[in-house]
Parts: structure tokens; sequence; C-alpha cells
């Protein structure tokens, strides 16, 4: 499990110009359902996606979560109630259908579907042109022609 939007400061890659990458991070979602997701180490580690949440206007980053005033917990936690004012690059397959931005061909390359950037940020951000990735995806298809095979030829 790893945490989509990260706990710790944000890249200063994916935040505004001028800013301290200190000043944003989402502490508040560190124990958030909605903000963890199945994710490999490869895809999650520095180099890969790390501590990467790009967005389309880095403008739009929160910086800070707003508070109830009676229970002083923070209100703004739930993923899809931030993804509205943030607008992130990275699909989160909970909420966002991947095959309406990626695909994969026969020989098990990925690649962006009709120029979308939320495509295009996933595949960098995570690496997803790994050849270990390439190599393994190449297996399942070649396994699944080769089942099917197997069941015209019975």
């Amino acid at each position: 499990m790893e945490h989509y939007r990260p706990k710790s400061n944000v890249n200063k890659e994916d935040l505004p110009k001028n800013s301290k990458a200190g000043d944003y991070g989402y502490y508040w979602l560190r124990v958030e359902w909605s903000n963890l997701l199945y994710a490999c180490h490869d895809c999650n580690k520095v180099g890969a996606k790390g501590t990467r949440f790009p967005l389309e206007n880095p403008k739009d980053r929160i910086k800070l979560p707003k508070f109830n005033s009676k229970t002083g917990l923070p209100i703004n936690t739930h993923i899809t109630d931030l993804d509205k004012i943030e607008k992130p690059l990275l699909i989160n397959p909970e909420v966002t259908e991947p095959r309406n931005h990626l695909a994969i061909n026969a020989i098990g390359e990925i690649y962006v579907l009709n120029k979308s950037p939320q495509g295009e940020a996933t595949i960098q951000v995570c690496r997803l042109y790994r050849d270990t990735l390439l190599l393994a995806r190449r297996g399942m298809i070649d396994d699944f022609a080769c089942r099917i095979k197997e069941q015209l030829d019975f």
C-alpha cells in the first residue's frame, strides 16, 4: 500500500514556481483510506513516483487542509473532494478508468490514448515503460494467447 498523494513534502518539480518544497505535503491524509493504493515498490520509489504528484496547474495545490471549527479535524480528506480542486495528472484507478487514458499493445508496450495528459504523466512519473514491466506484460500476453490457441485446438 502506498500513498496516492504524498504524505510528506511534494517533489519541488511539481510545485508552483518560487515555492518551498517543505510548504506542501498531505500529512493529514497519512491514514485516509481513499489516499491508499496498491503500488509496486519500483513504481513508487525515489526516481519514480516517490513524492511526485503533478497537477494540471501547480498553483491549485492545497497547502493546508480546512478544519472543522467544532472538532478541530481536517474536513477536506476524501480524494474525490481534493481532485475537484487540484485536478491531479496521475491516474488513480479507484477514481479514473485507466482504459480511457492508457493502452497496451500486443508486445506489451504501454502508450497514451488520445494525447491524454493524465496517461502521459502516469507513464512518466511511475516509469511504466521500464524493461521489467514490458517483459512481464509481454509474458502475460503470450501466456493468454497460448491458452486461447490451446482451447481452439481442442
